[in-house]
C-alpha cells in the first residue's frame, strides 16, 4: 500500500464514501486506494456502500456476499448496503426530493454512524441513481468520479445538472486505451487521472486466488490452472445508447465473409437471409439487412451520396452495389 500525500480535492481527515455496484467497480476503487489516489490510509475513515441495480436485486447475490469480497473488504472500515437503506424502493429508481435532502443526510449519517465531520463521495455513473441520489443527499461533499469502462472515453451521454457536475474534483479511470484522454465530464473541466494498471491487475489476482473464489470456481466445474480471464462488456441497450436490436445484431467487416449462421434460413427467424451475390458489408437488423459500409443513416428510402451508396433499408434479396 502506498501512503502518498493527500491528492488535490481530498479533504484531510474526512470520511470517504465509496459507492460500488459490481465487483469490478469495487476492484477499481481498491486499486485507486492502494495507489494512494485518496490520501494516506490512516488519515481517513473509509466506508464502502454496495448496491445492486439489477432488475430484480432480491434474487441476486449482493456484492459483499460474493466470493472474493474478503480480498477487498480490508481496505474499508465499514460496509453498508444502499439497497437495504432505501428498501422497499428500487435503488435505480429512487431519489430524494430536493427539499428533503437535508433530512436524508441526517438519516444516513445516523444510520451509518458517519458523525458530523467533513465527508467525500466517490462514485460512478453520475447520470443515474444511486450515485446521483447519494451525491444530492450530501450536497456539500466533494465528488470523485471513477470510471471502470470504455464509456469514460466518450462524451457525457446525458445532460448533467451543473450543481452536480461542478462539484466533481477529478475523473479516476483505468488506462484501457493507453494514450487516449477521456472526454467524460470534460464540459465541466474535470481532469482525468489514471488508476495504475499494475495495481488493478494485482487486485484482480487477489480476487482470483481468494479461497472463496477458488471454491466457487471448483463448484462451477472450472478446469485448468491457467491465469484468470477478464471479460469486458457494456450494457448499451439498457441505458438506451443502442436499441436492443442493434446491440444484439452481428456486424461483419467490409469484404469479409459472414459466419455460417448469417446465410442460414430459418422459418422462425424474423430476419431474411443475407442477399446472395452482394458484398458482405451488411449488418443484421430485426427485419432485414442494412449496408454496413458507413453510409447508412436511416431505415427509409435513399438519399443522395457522394459514394454512390443507396443508403437504404434493404429487406429484399438484391442489394445495391455499395
Amino acid at each position: 500500500m502506498t501512503d502518498a500525500p493527500a491528492p488535490a480535492g481530498v479533504r484531510p481527515g474526512s470520511t470517504q464514501l465509496f459507492l460500488a455496484a459490481t465487483q469490478y467497480a469495487a476492484a477499481t476503487v481498491v486499486a485507486a486506494l492502494r495507489a494512494g489516489r485518496f490520501g494516506p490510509r490512516a488519515a481517513h475513515r473509509r466506508v464502502l456502500v454496495v448496491s445492486d441495480t439489477s432488475a430484480v436485486p432480491e434474487v441476486g447475490t449482493p456484492l459483499d456476499a460474493m466470493p472474493g469480497f474478503a480480498a477487498l473488504a480490508g481496505e474499508f472500515d465499514a460496509v453498508h448496503s444502499w439497497n437495504a437503506f432505501v428498501h422497499p424502493f428500487h435503488p435505480a429508481g429512487w431519489s430524494p426530493r430536493e427539499q428533503d435532502c437535508p433530512l436524508w443526510e441526517r438519516a444516513v449519517r445516523e444510520a451509518w454512524q458517519l458523525g458530523d465531520g467533513p465527508l467525500e463521495v466517490a462514485c460512478e455513473s453520475l447520470q443515474a441513481n444511486p450515485s446521483q441520489a447519494l451525491v444530492r443527499i450530501f450536497s456539500d461533499a466533494p465528488v470523485h468520479l471513477y470510471a471502470d469502462g470504455l464509456m469514460s472515453y466518450g462524451p457525457t451521454r446525458s445532460k448533467l445538472d451543473p450543481l452536480i457536475g461542478t462539484r466533481v474534483a477529478r475523473l479516476l479511470h483505468l488506462d484501457l486505451v493507453p494514450g487516449l484522454r477521456p472526454l467524460l465530464l470534460g464540459e465541466f473541466g474535470v481532469e482525468p487521472e489514471v488508476v495504475p494498471t499494475e495495481e488493478f491487475v494485482k487486485v484482480l489476482g487477489e480476487l482470483a486466488e481468494d479461497p472463496a473464489s477458488v471454491r466457487a470456481a471448483d463448484a462451477a466445474g472450472a478446469v485448468g490452472a491457467g491465469s484468470p480471464a477478464l471479460l469486458l462488456g457494456q450494457y448499451l441497450s439498457a441505458i438506451e445508447v443502442l436499441t436492443p436490436a442493434r446491440r444484439s445484431g452481428s456486424t461483419w467487416g467490409c469484404c469479409a465473409a459472414p459466419p455460417p449462421s448469417a446465410t442460414a434460413t430459418s422459418s422462425s427467424s424474423r430476419t431474411p437471409p443475407l442477399p446472395p451475390g452482394g458484398p458482405a458489408r451488411w449488418r443484421r437488423r430485426r427485419t432485414g439487412w442494412v449496408c454496413g459500409s458507413g453510409c447508412w443513416t436511416s431505415r427509409f428510402w435513399p438519399r443522395s451520396s457522394s459514394s454512390g451508396c443507396a443508403r437504404r433499408w434493404w429487406p429484399a434479396a438484391s442489394p445495391p452495389p455499395c
